[in-house]
């Protein structure tokens, strides 16, 4: 009982000292709008929906921000109403949400956009007896609740007709569940599942051999394993279900783009039954998503969240004889045991960075390098970087100019259409990565409020930076900021920026950004990732009265 009274005393003190002096603590306003989903999760462009925004909205109704200029949102007089409005040129992906008012702004959360009609499952839907009945093609909607829920669906399928059904979840909906998709049939065989597929969603495809009709099934367990026995679900366990029989499109090559690239028509499409002459087209990256790829016909998508300054080959061109860094290779491992080569051009003693990209997007192909040189001669070799995603890369330093070969294969041998990846090879030089934790901040009127940033120095940088501020309010300032090469602020700092007594109330957009001293022309933003391969750089400040 003492330590508690002793806990409480210190919690008590601190917030006092923190208010006498004019720190804008973290803490969450009672008052301020909380935005945690919408659901529906997804509408069909071409539309009108009304969704229900769920969180908690002490002002109703708050303003509502989206990234998307090709969507109409209007908030309806009922709390937690939301009107949806899209044309049939809504470009299909995803679009990003915040409700705000003079206490705050809520976190970005996704819409769906399909070209096909998007329905709500029902319950109950836990067996082949109760399970709905679906046409092709089908986009469904839904959320796996209570414990132990189970949704299930029927598709009558007709000999040779291949059935695709893919899940998005907890990769794009942050929904906090690893699920599992089953395919059965009526008499309870398990024809084909599948629990990951893209980041822990999975997809199933199956080729019928007969005029039958199959039951989708989906369960899930917890994102993070946990001691309980049996299914899981709840509020946040939501999900749209992508089902198909004719044309599907999963993902496009390569996953990087080349930059200043004026079109996409070199870019190859991949799937259960890709289609053969749909144009891709692009729609720009907003202050939140990346640039999304886009079949306008199938509705098939898929986020580019980086460009690269190089040439990019495919898997199957020739690189005249070696490609000549920076470059991008792209291709599958295909089959079990598949090895796929690349070969580039290197200087002697000139170090260069190998890197595979693929389970950072989603991509179950577990990466492993290696490099020979012309004689067959293993030079350098390298599974994982870090633990989950567990993608290559490596730092080659050439012993003598000329041709080497990059190997690169699944560590445990397996292989598909969607072990996809992109693999960058540049010369190593130094960089630097800025981070923060949010992307919404609250202060007052004679506060300070601080943020702190994640620095994280690579291959050598060791100069010195200073922070800069744009887009703050009147009379708000960032205090002066210096990451230097070592010690404390070489990994970390805290930017205050002091708002003074007379800075008007209200919702601003700033950045933060930081310049070499040594290269002024050298600016990094600090970026704030609500999703992988997602990065923020612009940034939300609540003045409240």
């Amino acid at each position: 009982m003492d330590t508690m009274r002793s806990i409480t005393a210190k919690l008590i003190l601190m917030l006092l000292v923190c208010g006498a002096i004019g720190i804008a603590t973290p803490r969450l306003s009672l008052a301020e709008v909380v935005l945690e989903r919408v659901f529906p999760p997804a509408v069909s462009c071409g539309s009108q929906a009304t969704l229900r925004a769920e969180g908690k909205f002490p002002n109703w109704p708050p303003q509502v921000y989206c990234d998307r200029a090709d969507i109409s949102l209007e908030l309806l007089p009922e709390s937690g109403q939301l009107l949806v409005q899209t044309s049939p040129q809504t470009t299909p992906g995803v679009a990003w949400i915040r409700l705000y008012d003079a206490q705050g702004v809520s976190a970005a959360v996704p819409l769906c956009l399909a070209r096909q009609e998007v329905s709500v499952e029902a319950e109950p839907n836990a067996s082949f007896a109760e399970a709905t009945a679906l046409p092709m093609p089908a986009v469904v909607s839904g959320r796996l609740n209570p414990g132990n829920d189970v949704d299930c669906f029927r598709v009558r399928l007709a000999p040779g007709q291949r059935f695709t059904a893919t899940l998005t979840a907890q990769r794009v909906l942050n929904s906090p569940m690893d699920a599992v998709l089953q395919i059965v049939d009526r008499k309870g065989y398990v024809l084909c599942q599948s629990d990951d597929a893209f980041g822990l969603d999975p997809q199933v495809s199956l080729e019928s051999t007969s005029d039958q009709e199959v039951m989708l099934r989906l369960f899930a367990f917890p994102e993070t394993p946990n001691s309980t026995i049996g299914f899981a679900g709840g509020e946040s366990y939501v999900y749209l279900l992508d089902m198909h029989t004719q044309i599907g499109t999963d993902h496009f090559l390569p996953l990087i783009a080349p930059q200043h690239l004026a079109s996409y028509e070199a870019f190859s499409r991949y799937g259960p039954n890709p289609a053969a002459t749909a144009k891709i087209q692009a729609l720009p990256a907003s202050e939140i998503s990346p640039t999304i790829l886009f079949e306008p016909d199938s509705g098939s998508w898929q986020w580019l969240p980086e460009t690269f300054n190089g040439a990019f080959y495919l898997e199957g061109q020739p690189s005249n004889p070696a490609a000549l860094p920076p470059c991008v290779f792209s291709g599958h491992v295909s089959e079990p045991g598949d090895s796929d080569q690349f070969t580039f051009e290197a200087e002697q003693d000139v170090t260069y960075e190998i890197l595979v990209h693929s389970q950072n997007y989603g991509f179950p192909l577990d990466s492993t390098l290696r490099i020979t040189n012309a004689a067959g001669a293993e030079l350098a070799s390298n599974d994982d970087l870090s633990r989950r995603p567990y993608d290559a890369g490596l730092q080659f330093k050439a012993p003598e100019s000329g041709p080497y070969t990059v190997n690169i294969t699944d560590l445990s041998g397996d292989g598909s259409w969607l072990h996809a990846y992109s693999m960058t090879i540049e010369k190593l030089v130094p960089r630097c990565k800025l981070s923060v934790d949010r992307d919404a901040f609250n202060s007052r009127p004679g506060q300070v409020l601080e943020i702190p940033v994640a620095v994280v120095r690579q291959h050598g940088f060791n100069t010195r930076m200073t922070f800069r501020a744009s887009g703050l309010p009147q009379a708000a300032v960032l205090e002066p900021a210096i990451s230097e090469p070592e010690g404390a602020s070489s990994k970390a700092l805290s930017l205050k920026v002091k708002l003074a007594s007379e800075t008007p109330p209200g919702n601003y957009r700033f950045r933060l950004e930081a310049v070499d001293d040594a290269q002024p022309e050298s600016v990094m933003s600090c970026l704030f990732s609500p999703r992988p391969g997602i990065q923020v750089r612009e940034f939300w400040l609540t003045v409240q009265e």
